[in-house]
């Protein structure tokens, strides 16, 4: 799905400027102490890694997904064929009953 594949630079230097501040606070780390370092202490992700890893995931599971909704929106535009078909949703369905 592109929900977030056209975003301003700018939104992704807030979702960062807030992840620092509230690791910071949350840690109770002063204000001008160094990020990098804070990071490496804590054993915490960079938020290019959280991003990165939560796109891979939310990828992963629109690709598995069982819902036909889901399954329209991921369409291949190109040839108008869903990925999956009508019989995956219906072995899906019975898995899980």
């Amino acid at each position: 799905m592109t929900l977030w594949k056209h975003y301003f630079v700018t939104v992704f230097s807030k979702l960062k400027s807030c992840y620092h501040k509230c690791i910071k606070k949350f840690f109770g780390f002063k204000r001008m102490d160094s990020m990098s370092g804070l990071l490496i202490d804590l054993s915490l992700p960079s938020i290019n890694t959280v991003v990165h890893n939560s796109k891979l995931l939310f990828d992963y599971r629109c690709a598995n997904t069982c819902n036909a909704i889901a399954k329209w929106f991921l369409a291949d535009r190109n040839n108008g064929r869903a990925i999956g078909s009508v019989a995956s949703v219906v072995v899906c369905r019975r898995r899980r009953l």
